[in-house]
């Protein structure tokens, strides 16, 4: 009877070893499982934080690398990430954040790992132009109006006129006898349903646009008091804004800078007849007066999907690796 009860006691023994070891395995696989997924999910937190960050920031590279890195830090501190210079690598065309944060951990404690880093990077780059995007403002500009000379960084252009007078072809110049058959256009394109109040909701919203669809139709019609509302609603969103009122600190967060497709030609147009596009524009409006809106050609960075296409000012960036 005594060896019996030396044998169940050492059975005993063992058992609490054996529970001892597995408690030890589950505290481990609840590190792992818990513990490991509180920090993925971390990681997918900053990463995308940083992600919004540099995409942003590249949008004012043409401000300079300075205001880039500072948007990207507004924005990082809007998604909970602090983010200072050191965290930044620019060019003239890219904007890089890397960031490390420290983690606390709960069930790894427990067998000694109080806390593990999680690391993150990101980085945007200018990427080519836009082909396709939202908010484009359906008045096509001809070719011809944009300069041979692209406006550049830091210097203001001259400003030019989108005539809506009664008698012009829409494209910047009177009628005469070599473009009168341009009767009833004035530049608006029919990209949704015709008619002006249509219209007029395009150019206070914008509307989706594709090069590929490389032919439109233009909208026929003066149309001269939805088309003034329009911009005056524009221009009146940004009356609070100093840098939107200046052409040199406006960019695309500015409702007075709208996007414009390039028109190849207005030749021969008479009546509804499709146009071909050839590019996206972008310009920041000055002015209205009676019949006439006038606007600068500004250079853009901003979202969209990227193509080829031919270089109007108008830029994308995108997140590379």
């Amino acid at each position: 009877m005594k060896s019996m009860k030396k044998i169940l006691c050492s059975q005993e023994g063992n058992g609490m070893i054996m529970v001892a070891f597995f408690m030890v395995v589950l505290f481990g696989f609840s590190a792992m499982v818990i513990d490991g997924g509180r920090l993925y999910l971390e990681k997918s937190r900053l990463q995308k934080a940083l992600d919004a960050a540099v995409l942003a920031g590249a949008q004012d590279l043409l401000k300079g690398e300075s205001v880039a890195k500072q948007t990207a830090i507004d924005i990082a501190a809007k998604n909970n990430v602090v983010l200072v210079l050191s965290d930044f690598k620019t060019g003239p065309n890219y904007i890089q954040a890397t960031k490390s944060v420290s983690k606390g951990l709960t069930f790894a404690k427990f067998i000694g790992v109080n806390s593990s880093d999680v690391a993150a990077s990101a980085k945007a780059q200018i990427s080519g132009k836009i082909i396709s995007r939202e908010g484009i403002v359906p008045i096509g500009i001809p070719k011809a109006e944009y300069p041979t000379t692209p406006p550049e960084s830091g210097k203001e252009p001259p400003s030019f006129s989108i005539n809506f007078k009664p008698g012009n072809s829409g494209n910047g110049k009177d009628d005469d006898e070599e473009n009168s058959s341009i009767g009833g256009n004035f530049g608006f394109l029919q990209i949704d349903k015709p008619g002006g109040k249509q219209l007029l909701e395009s150019i206070k919203e914008g509307i989706p646009m594709d090069l590929e669809t490389k032919y439109v139709l233009t909208n026929t019609g003066l149309n001269w008091g939805n088309v003034k509302e329009g911009f005056e609603y524009r221009i009146n969103l940004d009356k609070k804004r100093n840098d939107c009122n200046k052409y040199l600190t406006a960019d695309d967060t500015c409702a007075r800078v709208v996007l414009v497709p390039i028109i190849k030609s207005y030749a021969d147009v008479n009546g509804k007849t499709y146009v071909e596009l050839d590019g996206f524009a972008s310009v920041w409006i000055d002015d209205v007066k009676k019949h006439e809106v006038t606007a600068k050609f500004i250079k853009l960075i901003t979202f969209g999907e990227i193509g080829k296409g031919v270089n109007y000012g108008v830029e994308g960036v995108k997140l590379v690796h």
